[in-house]
């Protein structure tokens, strides 16, 4: 009883200094987020919505530029565990909760793989402390990229992949985090990935065996096919409307020094950066380079670098090429331009976000450089009181933790300052809006979530990805027909049910005719009709199917291949899982039997 108590001393610390660090969000608890977080809110609002409203699987979402995908959306978020505080509390509070749930987690993970590596508790602290409390993740949570969350699980993947390369039974953890950096936030998979890759093959030249290399391509693998819900629909979208960028920027030695070591990061944030940008050549917000730890960890880190060198050396090199591609073209060798002319890595853009891999780093051997003052075994303790070393090591990471709450925790009073809006909402959906924005410009680009929250879609929404346009139309254009109309107008059409994925019409027609729907088209429309069911047309780009003379019953619904494919995938994977372990479970329980 005495150890499981002790145990979760930890998570009561943890739960305490996340509610403290990031209680900036929740002073104005309603209020909407800046920036992206429009965006964002908008991409949890919408799965909510269809699943408990409509009580479907989020698959489409008619709301933004016409109709665009929701599953298959690399920032679409709803598979995530976490989701369910969205489902409970709604987008705004919802998201407000994750932030300070996924902090917890980040600790509590970090600490756990700090005490595995072999460091001591209060190294393990100062560890977790660092990474977690860094400016990086409060930066682009008040930015609202909400993919950024996945950061918390960066440490449990580490850690269940350092056992697994020792005991096959752990690789399945590290599929479970590695799969949940996927479907929460697939741009920190791609950069963690690289990160973990170049430390697999280092790993596996330190111990001259392929054991390193093995264990990650297992869980790749298993990853894969945990994932195969989101993947196959996102690989499909992404195989037609690929994300091809040019982004060549990157950070200088000039810029790191303010990256790391600058007290004013809340000040550099957003609306005070553009001076900031004349001088010093940077072309994003501050967000995508603000990674503040201190002095103390920085010297640490070099510290216990130079003593951990022989044996974490695969890690160390690791992080420093994670730190050489974040320099971008300002590194003598481009390696981010290398890493761009691979595959799926040729849509990324601003390679300062590499620098998280840079603080993982940082942190795990900042906190061995401070187990040198703790560790009762080592030299020091031969010309130090014991007594008066871990005395240093608690006011060490008392300092610490006060610095990085000082100087980052008020990021988040720039996160939420818009007082809930009141949104009128319609009775029935409609393409309302060209490119309206119910906000200032420097506040958001665009305006989704209100919007949405209106019953209504956005031609012009905020996007990065998004399929090509077909005609469609809203209310107030001239040529504007309705969502559910007759190409040539022979007969009368009544829209008896509409949902994201699903909309019923009854059609009279007079003669042969083309039912459409003000929504683009994209593979996996199917229509049913006459107790057939087909796969729908592409009619000027918008969702179509041709009817026939007289009375009649269409239903368009969206249920792509990909998905249906992927789905089977991952049941199937988890029902392996699931008798593998069932199977472990009596076989333990046997033996155990045997031994009385």
């Amino acid at each position: 009883m005495f150890m499981k108590r002790h145990a979760l001393i930890p998570w009561l610390i943890f739960s305490l200094v996340a509610l403290v660090y990031a209680f900036p969000i929740l002073e104005k608890i309603s209020y909407w987020g800046y920036s992206d977080w429009d965006q964002f809110t908008f991409w949890n609002a919408v799965p909510r919505e269809t699943i408990l409203r409509y009580h479907q699987f989020p698959l489409w979402n008619p709301y933004a530029n016409g109709g665009n995908v929701m599953l298959a959306h690399p920032d679409s978020p709803f598979l995530s565990p976490f989701y369910v505080f969205v489902l409970l509390f709604g987008p705004v509070l919802g998201l407000k909760l994750e932030i300070i749930i996924h902090l917890i987690a980040g600790l509590g993970g970090m600490f756990l793989l700090s005490q595995y590596m072999g460091m001591g508790s209060r190294s393990s602290y100062f560890a977790a402390f660092v990474y977690m409390l860094s400016s990086v993740y409060a930066l682009h949570l008040t930015e609202g990229q909400m993919e950024w969350l996945a950061l918390a699980f960066v440490p449990w993947v580490f850690l269940y992949y350092l056992k697994g390369i020792k005991e096959t039974r752990w690789v399945l953890g590290a599929i479970f985090f590695l799969g949940s950096i996927l479907i929460g936030g697939v741009y920190v998979f791609n950069l963690f990935i690289v990160f973990l890759s170049i430390y697999a093959v280092l790993k596996a030249l330190q111990l001259k065996q392929l054991a390193p290399i093995k264990t990650l391509i297992f869980i790749l693998a298993g990853t894969f096919l945990l994932c195969s819900i989101k993947l196959f629909p996102m690989l499909e979208f992404f195989s037609q409307y690929p994300r091809i960028t040019h982004e060549m920027s990157g950070v200088d030695l000039a810029s790191l020094s303010q990256m790391l070591l600058s007290r004013q990061q809340a000040l550099l944030d957003m609306r005070l950066w553009d001076t900031t940008i004349k001088n010093g050549e940077l072309v994003h917000g501050w967000h995508e380079y603000g990674a503040y730890i201190g002095i103390i960890p920085l010297l640490l880190f070099l510290w216990g670098a130079v003593k951990r060198f022989f044996t974490d050396w695969p890690f160390l090199l690791a992080g420093l090429i994670a730190l050489f591609i974040a320099f971008g073209r300002k590194f003598p060798i481009n390696l981010w331009g290398v890493l761009k002319s691979l595959p799926v890595y040729g849509s990324l853009t601003v390679p300062s976000r590499f620098m998280f891999c840079f603080i993982f780093c940082v942190a795990i051997l900042s906190g061995f450089g401070l187990s040198c003052f703790e560790q009762r075994n080592l030299a020091i303790h031969k010309y130090w009181n014991p007594a008066a070393a871990k005395s240093l090591t608690v006011i060490v990471v008392l300092v610490v933790l006060f610095d990085l709450w000082q100087v980052n925790s008020p990021i988040f009073r720039h996160a939420f300052g818009i007082p809930p809006m009141r949104v009128t909402k319609s009775a029935f959906f409609a393409q309302r809006y060209r490119g309206i924005n119910y906000y200032e410009k420097k506040v958001s680009r665009s305006s989704q979530y209100p919007i949405f929250l209106s019953n209504s879609g956005i031609l012009g929404a905020y996007e990065v990805v998004y399929i090509k346009r077909g005609k469609v139309r809203i209310i107030s254009d001239p040529d504007y027909r309705g969502e559910v109309y007759l190409d040539k107008s022979y007969g009368k059409v009544t829209m008896k049910y509409f949902s994201p994925n699903k909309i019923i019409v009854d059609v009279d027609a007079k003669q042969d005719d083309i039912l459409v729907v003000n929504q683009n088209y994209y593979r996996g429309w199917r229509v049913k009709k006459e107790k057939k069911t087909l796969h729908a047309a592409s009619y000027k780009g918008l969702i179509a199917a041709s009817v026939s003379r007289g009375r009649q019953r269409i239903i368009f619904y969206y249920m792509p291949f990909s998905f249906l494919a992927g789905f089977c995938v991952t049941l199937s994977f988890l029902s392996v899982v699931a008798v593998f372990y069932r199977k472990q479970l009596g076989m333990s329980k046997f033996s155990e039997k045997l031994s009385k």
